[in-house]
């Protein structure tokens, strides 16, 4: 099995967050808990349905990674995509919204 790490967005702001070793959420990949074995994967779903249940995160699901210089790195172009933020620069407030709506 390949090393795994857990993902999900944020439900107040859609980021892409990961889990951490202390069950809580990072914006950063490199502070992510890493699963090695199926037990300790299947172990974080388990953590991170409770966070969606919870209504912290919504869909979070296993990524595969690497371990460069012992930092997750994720397999797929949309992970390493996901996990470097977002493409565009995000300014708007809330505020801003309401006004164009």
């Amino acid at each position: 099995m390949s090393h795994q790490v857990v993902t999900a967005s944020r439900l107040r702001d859609g980021r892409a967050v990961y889990l951490t070793a202390g069950k809580t959420w990072s914006e950063k990949i490199a502070g992510s808990l890493v699963a090695a074995t199926e037990d300790d994967s299947n172990a974080m779903l388990a953590d991170a349905q409770e966070a969606a249940d919870a209504r912290i995160v919504v869909d979070p699901y296993l990524v595969d990674v690497t371990l460069d210089d012992a930092l997750p790195t994720p397999v797929t172009m949309r992970e390493k995509m996901r996990a470097t933020g977002p493409s565009v620069t995000y300014s708007a407030t809330q505020s801003e919204y309401r006004q164009v709506a």
